[in-house]
């Protein structure tokens, strides 16, 4: 089942334990997230540990208000 190149997670895991590796001890970052609390939420469920966001190459004008968008997110997730 596709979700969006998500299922590349299930295909690592399962490399990493025909390996020999523990999946779990394998920290797992995704790059250019958006910025959807839902996609967030699904990332948190799916075991993800790290996700990192981009910014463009704006003024303070422009940048802050989306820094603030991502604090927000990151209150509503809890952490």
């Amino acid at each position: 089942m596709e979700r969006d190149g998500i299922e590349v997670i299930d295909k690592f895991r399962a490399m990493a334990k025909e390996a020999g590796r523990d999946p779990a001890s394998l920290p797992i970052s995704l790059f250019r997230v958006p910025d959807d609390i839902e996609r967030l939420r699904l990332y948190r469920k799916l075991g993800i540990d790290r996700v990192v966001f981009s910014l463009p190459a704006e003024k303070e004008d422009k940048i802050l208000p989306l820094l603030d968008r991502w604090a927000a997110l990151q209150r509503q997730l809890g952490g």
